[in-house]
């Protein structure tokens, strides 16, 4: 009878020391989930913070886009118009729009024409904005920010009214995110002048007050607008190569 009781009690010390040992395992493995999990968090905020200046998307550019128009001009249309007035059949009254020059990045020839397209009707260059898109998306047509971002340019839903109007309502259609976007940077472009790269990439990168807030200090560039017109410069490079042919 001694030696049950005896037994009994060792077996009731095991049992809880296995639960004791399953409880703690659980809460470890739950432990490291939840530090997965705020790592992936931390490192989601970090690229947004990266990608949009730690500030929102332009919610400010809609005061400007009611009032402002744009009329931008680069390389590309110069390079144009000096291959226009190389060939004997066309006149200076004929306007030439660029020559097309697919890019090596993530993005179909396909879309990479639309957007050329839609550079060309508003003489903005299609290395700028190949640029801008390289940086706001890597090129995902369906990037989505934790900010409200969404596409290739990364329009912010705040905008959505405004760009509406403009008949730019789905922002995972190339042709209407970029047309949204482009439209914003030629209004930009307008508002400061056709030199001010860095302005107008600073208003569209964290809006037009947060932007001047940073002019006053005596600031101005950003590590985004230095990273676009460094991506620009490169793919001007590369077009301007693959356009000594013709």
């Amino acid at each position: 009878m001694q030696y049950d009781i005896e037994r009994r009690r060792r077996e009731n010390i095991h049992r809880k020391r296995r639960r004791a040992r399953q409880i703690r395992r659980r809460v470890c493995f739950v432990g490291i989930i939840c530090i997965i999990a705020l790592v992936g968090v931390i490192v989601g905020v970090v690229r947004q913070k990266k990608r949009a200046a730690d500030i929102d998307k332009p919610c400010e550019c809609v005061e400007t886009l009611r009032n402002i128009s744009y009329c931008r001009q680069r390389s590309e249309r110069s390079r144009a118009l000096q291959i226009a007035d190389s060939l004997s059949e066309v006149t200076a009254a004929v306007p030439r729009d660029p020559v097309f020059v697919c890019l090596p990045v993530p993005m179909s020839e396909e879309e990479q024409r639309i957007v050329f397209d839609i550079c060309a009707d508003n003489g903005v260059a299609f290395s700028f904005i190949m640029a801008i898109i390289g940086e706001e998306s890597e090129f995902e047509r369906e990037a989505r920010s934790v900010t409200g971002d969404s596409g290739y340019m990364q329009i912010n839903d705040c905008n959505a009214a405004a760009i509406a109007e403009r008949g730019f309502v789905d922002m995972y259609d190339t042709a209407q995110n970029v047309g949204a976007g482009v439209s914003i940077i030629r209004d930009l472009f307008d508002t400061y002048g056709d030199d001010e790269v860095h302005r107008v990439l600073m208003a569209y990168n964290m809006g037009t007050g947060n932007a001047a807030e940073l002019w006053a200090q005596g600031i101005e560039t950003s590590e985004y607008s230095r990273e676009v017109v460094k991506r620009e410069a490169e793919y001007s490079r590369y077009m301007d190569e693959h356009l000594k042919g013709y």
